[in-house]
């Protein structure tokens, strides 16, 4: 009995409770409205057409003449027809709802991840279709024929219907696709970009009065998302948005505080992103960057703008940029990286360069007995701003040593050299004086660069990391292009960076293709016109005064260095000797020559192999015949 009792109230219990969640949920006047809101055109089809086949009112209310003339059709043709159709549409909407979410494989909404079913736009084309069924499916078994008024109303009303559905699914389908694209939102988003959204990001955030705007933070975000992912194609169409947009709003560059602004809501992205790519080690982002960098500058060149402006994406690119790509580990960027250097500086050089009768300071470091004139501030900035552009080459140069990349490193001095030449031979709109500035700059950064990857350890010795545009320079002074002060800062630095490497047992000092070959070369070519240029008199002298230099280093202690590179020394001299006399027309018995044979006499005689034994083993030499 016990047992039954308990039993009873356990049941009684369960049917309080049920009777609770009926009251407290089912009717419930809050859910029953969230119902009839969300879930409407599940039944108000169906009830329309429960009034038309009940209501007697629809014989005096038969609103809709015959003239379709389907009192002539068969009802269960015409709403099989319907069903048949409207099953298949439905079909191709839940189809086309699967495939667009998973070849996006993204979010349909902003908020809640992929569930079509959670999608309202989804669900009323579902409610749409099943009550569309549901009704054809009560006139297909309750209507015998459309021969009174209220089968036809009900046959045009149904009929009406359906076209209306068919008309909608187009739209539906379009829209459905649009939303399940998280790019097309994203580029929308893009779209929204205003001076006010970058001013949220960038230095000038802080100022009063600013309305607070999220739009770059979360294309950020999204930007992370297809890094992580490697939507390589995603996020290059995002970016390349968002600088179309970010010109747009800069129109010709004149305006510093809008540059400042805008170009600093970029570097802000570019340097979040970044971090992001180096996780991911993707390195197309920073391909792509590089790329940006380059249609920037292209913009200020195009619109002749001051490259002050950009002042905040220089100093990025000089203090950072370099930097991330250290810890991204990879070259391969780097490569990208003098294209877009390159480009940059050579279009401001061509349409973007001030007038060189503008630049009294440079043309101060030229003439010598020249007067002070005041210089034009705004150009002699813009001339420092392009040369700036060119020293971040050099930079790359820091980047492939750091990195350990000799590949790299030998391709930024190829670069060096190229656009050296280029500067010198091209024809660019620019003064003697800015050539010359350009050319002098470059060699020397280009040698300093040298000798850092030489003394870190990248390269045993000089035969690689050395190059000297010879032909260059011996054209320099030939044609006199070049004052004596600018010549002599080129050859001096690189004189001195072969005499450390020969102290260090670095230098390569090969008869044929070796860097001390390569700069006795200078000298060489200058010998013809030795007795009539004043330049390629003291250019060959300053070489012969080189090679005593090493000459005496290497007599202090003949024992630790190399015999051959002592011996080499000994041949360019006698070089000298042997092109001045027998092709120049140079007295053996008059200076120079004379006293470069008694230098050449001075020479020691030593054994071409060296000494590896603590005893020296003496080789006696056979007379000669």
């Amino acid at each position: 009995m016990k047992s039954k009792e308990d039993y009873k109230k356990r049941v009684k219990a369960r049917v309080l409770l049920l009777k609770e969640y009926i009251l407290t949920n089912l009717f419930n006047k809050e859910n029953i409205t969230v119902f009839i809101n969300e879930k409407w055109l599940l039944f108000i089809l169906p009830l329309i057409y429960v009034f038309l086949i009940i209501t007697p009112l629809i014989e005096w209310i038969a609103f809709i003449p015959d003239y379709l003339n389907i009192s002539s059709i068969n009802p269960q043709d015409y709403f099989g027809i319907i069903i048949g159709a409207i099953s298949s549409i439905f079909g191709i909407v839940m189809a086309v709802v699967l495939l667009s979410v998973e070849f996006f494989k993204e979010r349909i909404s902003k908020d809640a991840y992929v569930n079509p079913l959670e999608n309202q736009l989804i669900r009323n084309s579902i409610y749409t279709s099943i009550s569309l069924i549901g009704i054809s499916f009560l006139g297909y078994i309750q209507i015998e024929s459309f021969t009174t008024s209220k089968s036809v109303s009900i046959g045009y009303y149904i009929g009406f219907i359906f076209i209306f559905y068919i008309y909608s699914v187009f739209p539906v389908l379009k829209t459905i696709i649009g939303k399940s694209s998280r790019i097309k939102s994203n580029v929308d988003l893009v779209n929204s970009i205003s001076l006010n959204s970058f001013q949220n990001v960038s230095r000038q955030r802080f100022r009063d009065n600013l309305v607070e705007d999220d739009t770059l933070k979360i294309l950020k975000k999204e930007l992370d998302s297809y890094i992580l992912s490697t939507n390589v194609t995603a996020y290059q169409k995002i970016n390349d948005d968002i600088i179309s947009k970010a010109l747009t709003i800069i129109t010709d560059g004149k305006n510093r505080q809008q540059c400042d602004i805008v170009i600093g809501g970029i570097i802000w992205l570019w340097r979040e992103n970044s971090k992001t790519a180096i996780r991911a080690s993707d390195n197309h982002y920073f391909e792509t960057l590089w790329s940006y960098i380059s249609d920037i500058y292209l913009y200020f060149a195009d619109k002749k703008a001051p490259l002050l402006h950009l002042q905040d994406m220089h100093s990025f690119i000089y203090l950072d940029f370099f930097k991330l790509h250290e810890k991204l580990g990879n070259s391969i960027p780097l490569t990208n990286a003098m294209d877009s250097i390159e480009v940059s500086f050579k279009s401001n050089l061509t349409n973007n360069c001030p007038k060189q009768e503008n630049l009294k300071r440079l043309a101060r470091m030229f003439e010598e007995d020249g007067q002070y004139e005041p210089s034009s501030i705004d150009d002699s900035i813009q001339w420092d701003s392009i040369n700036g552009l060119i020293g971040l080459m050099s930079k790359v140069q820091d980047c492939a040593i750091n990195i350990g990349n000799k590949d790299l490193f030998e391709e930024s001095i190829r670069r060096h050299q190229d656009i050296c030449s280029d500067i010198y031979y091209g024809d660019y709109p620019i003064g003697n004086y800015q050539k010359r500035f350009i050319l002098w700059k470059e060699l020397t950064s280009s040698f300093y660069s040298s000798r850092k990857a030489l003394e870190i350890g990248l390269y045993e010795n000089t035969f690689d990391c050395f190059r000297i545009p010879k032909n260059l320079i011996v054209d320099l002074i030939e044609r006199n292009y070049v004052k004596e002060k600018d010549l002599r800062v080129i050859i001096s630095s690189y004189a001195d960076y072969i005499i450390l490497a020969f102290k260090e047992g670095k230098l390569s000092t090969d008869s044929l293709i070796g860097t001390l070959n390569e700069f006795c070369l200078i000298g060489v070519h200058c010998l013809k016109h030795y007795q009539k240029n004043p330049l390629a008199k003291k250019t060959v002298s300053y070489i012969i005064k080189v090679l005593k230099n090493l000459k005496k280093l290497a007599e202090k202690d003949l024992a630790s260095i190399n015999p051959n590179d002592y011996l080499n020394l000994k041949g360019k001299i006698k070089h000298f000797i042997s092109v001045a006399t027998d092709m120049d027309g140079f007295d053996p018995e008059k200076k120079p020559v004379k006293k470069w044979q008694k230098l050449l006499d001075n020479f020691q005689n030593i054994s071409k192999e060296k000494e590896f034994s603590i005893i020296k083993w003496k080789i006696e030499e056979k007379p000669k015949k």
